[in-house]
């Protein structure tokens, strides 16, 4: 369900499923460069489900059935002037007798800078990718609608009950979206009037921009 591929128009229009992680994860070396953050190492626990999105927005598919105790490391290496970013992924034994951790280098993607999509390449030795290409090939996967991950189509928009105004039942996929997506998840002209219902409304003031159910 997570596995990115830009040819399919759902993920061409919500994006990859965890570019913003990613987007973060060069953030955050760009801000080691700077001076600006001063940490070490920055350490993000997460489950499953965002360690799979997270491997197919890298284009590392093999990924996408992450075990217990899976991990990914992602380091920034100087050599002279030049910045480029490593990975690495490990996993422990599965079974409560044995505690080896194995580790292997993650295939990453570089985008050149001015390059086309169909240039893209892939490191899978210790070199890793140089920090701007990288950054360069997380931004290709950035979808056409601002909704982003919240994006739906109009059928799973009707197919949840969220086209209409009254409160979802609490649990149901409307309620969950409703949480999630507040700006996205009512009928054209309506937002959202109760964060603790998510029941949505609509007002007549004409001065008003409210939100539309659908960006694509």
């Amino acid at each position: 369900r997570f596995a990115y591929n830009r040819s399919v128009d759902h993920w061409a229009i919500s994006g990859s499923p965890a570019i913003q992680l990613a987007t973060k994860l060069v953030d955050n070396m760009k801000a080691a460069i700077s001076g600006d953050e001063l940490h070490f190492m920055i350490e993000y626990s997460a489950h499953d489900t965002t360690l799979a999105p997270l491997a197919s927005t890298l284009g590392a598919l093999q990924e996408m059935t992450p075990v217990f105790g899976k991990m990914y490391l992602f380091e920034l290496v100087k050599r002279g002037t030049a910045y480029f970013v490593r990975a690495l992924a490990g996993q422990p034994q599965q079974n409560p007798s044995a505690h080896q951790y194995t580790t292997y280098y993650l295939p990453l993607s570089g985008l050149p800078i001015n390059a086309t999509l169909n240039e893209t390449y892939v490191v899978s030795t210790d070199t890793g990718v140089a920090l701007d290409d990288f950054y360069n090939y997380i931004l290709s996967t950035k979808g056409t609608s601002p909704q982003g991950m919240c994006y739906i189509g109009d059928d799973a928009f009707d197919r949840i009950g969220c086209n209409v105004l009254d409160a979802p039942s609490k649990g149901s996929d409307c309620y969950k979206y409703r949480h999630e997506c507040p700006n996205y998840a009512c009928p054209t002209g309506a937002y959202l009037s109760d964060s603790t219902t998510y029941e949505c409304t609509t007002v007549s003031y004409t001065h008003l921009t409210l939100p539309t159910k659908r960006i694509v």
